[in-house]
């Protein structure tokens, strides 16, 4: 796309999404463990639940540890990278879209997010081996992500399954 002669202003919205979105932490086992402590509760766990039930905290913390070192990554590498090339004003303005700060970034001036600006500066700016080696470790973190995220809700899935059966 960035290399098509029809491009006429900057992609913010695709440049804002790989290097300024990031990951909204919110995983908890409060509620699970206090479930799990309940005496009710641990009379019914069997064998196989017992394990199954253990693994979910170390799972969590596993994928919390990975998703704080994504979100760091993005503070400290991608977010720098990209505000050093681009305008990162339009960047901030499209990754805060529909939410509360998005009325904030409409009444700055000057952030138009349909800039014209710099787009011969984009393209060899995008074609360069830095930027898509950047996007590819952006991608790989991404990937990361939704790996530890698919372990925990298949593990999650598991000890459902295990409870259901045990209740009836």
């Amino acid at each position: 796309m960035v290399r098509s002669p029809d491009l006429k202003t900057l992609p913010n919205d695709l440049v804002g999404k790989v290097f300024i979105d990031a990951y909204t932490i919110n995983y908890s086992t409060s509620a699970l463990m206090s479930v799990l402590n309940q005496q009710t509760f641990q009379g019914l766990q069997s064998n196989e639940l017992r394990p199954s039930i253990s693994a979910l905290p170390a799972e969590y913390l596993d994928a919390i540890e990975d998703e704080l070192m994504v979100v760091e990554r993005v503070d400290t590498h991608f977010i720098p990278y990209i505000s050093q090339r681009m305008p990162v004003g339009p960047l901030w303005a499209l990754a805060h879209k529909n939410t509360e700060w998005e009325s904030y970034f409409a009444s700055i001036d000057g952030l138009s997010v349909n800039s014209t600006e710099s787009v011969a500066e984009f393209k060899a700016l995008a074609s360069s081996m830095q930027f898509q080696n950047e996007v590819i470790n952006r991608i790989g973190y991404e990937r990361l992500i939704l790996i530890e995220q698919k372990e925990l809700r298949s593990l999650l899935v598991q000890a459902l399954a295990l409870i259901e059966e045990e209740i009836k």
